[in-house]
């Protein structure tokens, strides 16, 4: 197989979003886009495959396994945490779903989230208008037995503690009142 880029692809994986039309660059119908970050350059999209589901579902597993031998180990048998991952997700024009890799992972594996995570499945799907900065910390200053954070880069906990620090008089209002508010900077900044 020759080497090639993703620039090779991307002619075929643009018409896939477009018009929906499969099997362009795979014998299998493609499922969902794993959209990247962008830090090479532009976002690009990923297509995954239903063959690709079972890998994406050990990994689930095996993160849930880690962070309960690790909690064990620590003497925390019941706690819950805040997982740093997105799962916001959209449909291409062509009505393929698309989002980062973790919102296809974790739509697959729903039922296992509430084991691990203090933040409801439906808060998470609030959709590209809420701030999910605002829902992460929201839960996280809720849940009294919480005892981690996990994320793939550092700098996600730490934004997360920024965004808490900056904003602590709405989290804390709302916390008060347990009033979830989706649009929290919206209103801060409508009502200024």
């Amino acid at each position: 197989m020759p080497f090639s880029v993703y620039e090779d692809y991307k002619e075929y994986i643009d018409e896939m979003a477009e018009t929906g039309r499969q099997k362009l660059i795979t014998a299998d119908k493609v499922e969902f886009f794993a959209k990247t970050s962008g830090t090479t350059g532009v976002m690009k999209r990923i297509p995954v495959v239903r063959k690709a589901k079972p890998a994406f579902i050990k990994n689930v597993a095996i993160f849930i396994y880690f962070i309960n031998r690790e909690m064990k180990k620590r003497g925390y048998l019941y706690g819950k945490g805040v997982n740093m991952v997105e799962i916001e997700s959209s449909v291409t024009k062509g009505g393929i779903p698309e989002g980062i890799i973790s919102a296809y992972t974790i739509e697959k594996n729903q039922f296992l989230m509430p084991a691990i995570t203090c933040i409801p499945n439906e808060a998470l799907k609030c959709g590209e208008e809420s701030d999910m900065k605002y829902i992460k910390a929201f839960y996280a200053l809720k849940e009294k037995d919480l005892t981690y954070f996990a994320a793939v880069f550092n700098s996600n906990i730490t934004d997360l503690i920024q965004y808490i620090i900056e904003n602590h008089d709405i989290l804390c209002d709302d916390i008060q009142t347990d009033f979830l508010n989706l649009f929290p900077l919206k209103m801060k900044t409508a009502v200024l």
